[in-house]
């Protein structure tokens, strides 16, 4: 298939061990719209690396799964990632948040990339919850790269145990995940540089992707009568999927297959999307026709900028707490009682069967033990 946009450049840079896998798997695929960098502390991974650019950073020993030495690491070689990343329109991160490297040196090429203006989405993993310590460092890793980075996507490995089949290898596993990896990849940067009947230009991408934080990334490929319908339904029901995409303001599609894709079809993906959105999203889709693909229909999905992403910054475990703020108060609201007002409000605190407790609750004895003796509430906790 044809490369459309030989203007656009788009890099790929897999940091860290996880990151180059995966990186390396895209190679092997044969994905053709985008250069692949290999960025790494260890030099050995780095050899094995198939990038067509490698960056070393540090002396070459690793960063020993210390995500702070492999920060240290990419902020002593900023001169080293600027010129890699020379001339990158677009940049995709990927890398295993777990690890030394990947953890603490995507933030650094990720702020690196936005002090050159480059649109810069990340892809990457979370470790498991058995990961404890290296969990709670990554957290705030991952907020960090939130921070420098226009769109992330990122897919919790704890979502492996939930891919169908429960003998599958771990092999298999950290497979599937990299395959959600370039999937992303793939389903935007095609949708620039293949030639499509319906192509996206780099401004239509940048107005989904910039300054959009969180995102989901879905997945579906079907055949059959109802191909369109249970493409998108992998899609938007993908185990490796975080969430939903209910509540998103914008979304990517892409439409890949043969020439036989109707427009009832493209129109039954289009629509099947924006009702699961559950809003008025701003949708913008592509076509690419692939000749090798007639009878099949497959679909990707980025939905970004969701309604709930200032909640997102406060919540980010299960454990967060929801706090509520009391109204303001104004001085002139608050007004004194008057002997019989206070007598009714202590009253209406207790009910009939708490009778005994309202006897000790009194103004007028002149013993001091009583706990609430005096107490009165302001009137906002009256509503």
């Amino acid at each position: 298939m044809e490369n459309l946009n030989s203007t656009v450049k788009l890099k790929v840079v897999g940091v860290g061990g996880a990151g180059g896998n995966a990186i390396n798997d895209m190679i092997e695929s044969n994905i053709t719209t985008v250069e692949f960098i290999a960025i790494n502390t260890d030099q050995q991974d780095l050899d094995r690396s198939k990038a067509t650019s490698k960056v070393l950073l540090g002396r070459g020993t690793g960063a020993g799964a210390d995500p702070e030495k492999g920060r240290s690491a990419a902020r002593d070689s900023e001169d080293k990632i600027k010129e890699v990343l020379e001339g990158t329109d677009m940049l995709f991160i990927t890398a295993g948040m777990g690890g030394g490297t990947g953890t603490g040196a995507s933030p650094i090429i990720a702020e690196v990339a936005k002090s050159m203006g480059i649109l810069t989405v990340a892809v990457v993993t979370k470790p498991f919850s058995f990961e404890g310590p290296i969990k709670k460092i990554t957290r705030l890793r991952i907020k960090n790269l939130k921070e420098n980075v226009d769109t992330l996507i990122a897919i919790p490995n704890d979502k492996l145990f939930e891919i169908p089949g429960m003998n599958i290898t771990l092999l298999n596993a950290f497979k599937e995940a990299n395959g959600i990896l370039k999937i992303g990849i793939k389903g935007i940067s095609d949708l620039i540089m293949k030639q499509g009947t319906i192509n996206l230009d780099f401004a239509d991408i940048r107005s989904i992707m910039q300054n959009s934080g969180i995102a989901m990334l879905g997945f579906g490929e079907a055949n059959g009568d109802e191909k369109a319908k249970s493409a998108t339904a992998q899609a938007l029901n993908s185990p490796l999927l975080e969430k939903s995409i209910e509540g998103a303001r914008k979304i990517l599609i892409n439409i890949t297959g043969g020439p036989d894709v109707s427009l009832n079809e493209v129109n039954e993906v289009a629509n099947t999307v924006t009702a699961k959105a559950g809003s008025e999203p701003n949708l913008i889709w592509g076509y690419i026709l692939d000749e090798e693909l007639e009878g099949t229909i497959s679909v990707s999905i980025v939905a970004t900028d969701f309604q709930d992403n200032l909640h997102s910054n406060i919540q980010e475990n299960n454990n967060s707490k929801t706090v509520r703020f009391a109204p303001e108060i104004k001085k002139e609201e608050i007004k004194p009682l008057s002997s019989e007002e206070e007598k009714q409000q202590k009253s209406d605190i207790f009910s009939e069967k708490d009778e005994n407790q309202k006897k000790d609750f009194d103004d007028e004895d002149e013993d001091d033990d009583d706990s609430m003796s005096d107490f009165v509430l302001p009137p906002f906790f009256q509503e």
